[in-house]
């Protein structure tokens, strides 16, 4: 993941580039609502971070993404929404939104009579981050300390080895099948 601070930013065919000078001030999540490629930027202490994805990553993601969302609508068990949508579930720092790669809420935390536009203010019982082989190990533990205390219930990170020795997840928070 990259800070927009440090490098320009390349914009989508029809969306406007734009250098680092124009983002090194501070954003809000009502400002990543609005802003032209939003959907693939989080907001940390105020400033914007893009989510890279490279072929591999973005495979297991779909994997991911499709084993976990047929379980849940053959389950009936609740929402996984893509990696688009934005949690801003933080207590601690209010004007953050992290965007997991893939997550589930049970309908018991996230009613479905409930529409939401915007960022989801509930935190997720799961959150999956798959991780890039440029991820740095400080800011994958940062953002599963993040979840885990904004009241996530299960945290996996799946390594960027997985598309090759098939799905494995490192897990944090929630209990292993003793009950420990």
């Amino acid at each position: 993941m990259a800070m927009l601070a440090d490098s320009p930013v390349r914009a989508a065919p029809g969306e406007p580039t734009f250098s680092a000078r124009a983002v090194s001030r501070t954003y809000t999540p009502e400002d990543l609502l609005h802003l032209p490629g939003g959907e693939h930027f989080e907001l940390v202490n105020g400033m914007l971070q893009e989510k890279r994805m490279g072929l591999a990553t973005s495979e297991v993601t779909d994997r991911v993404s499709r084993r976990l969302g047929n379980f849940v609508e053959e389950q009936n068990l609740g929402r996984t929404p893509a990696g688009e949508c934005g949690y801003q579930c933080f207590p601690d720092n209010p004007n953050q939104v992290r965007k997991p790669d893939h997550s589930f809420t049970s309908w018991d935390r996230l009613p479905e009579a409930e529409g939401h536009e915007g960022h989801v203010r509930v935190a997720p019982d799961l959150a999956v981050e798959v991780s890039s082989p440029h991820d740095p190990v400080r800011e994958l533990e940062t953002q599963v300390a993040e979840y885990l205390a904004a009241g996530v219930r299960l945290v996996w990170v799946i390594p960027p080895h997985a598309q090759r020795d098939g799905l494995s997840e490192q897990r944090y928070g929630g209990t292993d099948r003793s009950g420990r």
